[in-house]
């Protein structure tokens, strides 16, 4: 069995990080998303805004017995450093429907937000 992922849009907050030295500042460059479940991990496209559009879909091996956690990061990109964690979000895959795709919007320990459509399928 499977479970398709679906990313959709998010919403995030435009961030700015601020070095020691505050005439220099780093504009955040991109967003992804890291999709992982066990072992599987998936990275999805980088998107330049903040409110990107993914439109990213994985395809996560399970057992049938078994209806494991999934794990979202958020992860944003910097020209001095080449990407930097901002966030998580771990959601339950028990209330999964065989062949009913499930959209809703997980929240981000920080506070962004991703719409994303899960499937249990063969």
């Amino acid at each position: 069995m499977k479970i398709s992922v679906r990313l959709g849009e998010a919403q995030f907050e435009k961030s700015t990080k601020l070095t020691l030295n505050l005439s220099e500042v780093q504009i955040c460059q991109g967003r992804f998303i890291i999709v992982q479940c066990g072992d599987q991990k998936f990275q999805s496209s980088t998107e330049k805004t903040s409110t990107p559009q993914f439109s990213d879909c994985f395809s996560i091996n399970i057992v049938p017995s078994q209806r494991p956690m999934i794990l979202f990061e958020y992860y944003e990109t910097f020209v001095v450093k080449s990407s930097v964690y901002k966030a998580f979000v771990i959601i339950e895959t028990n209330h999964l429907s065989y062949n009913k795709d499930v959209s809703q919007w997980i929240e981000f320990s920080n506070g962004g937000r991703l719409f994303v459509t899960l499937r249990l399928c063969n």
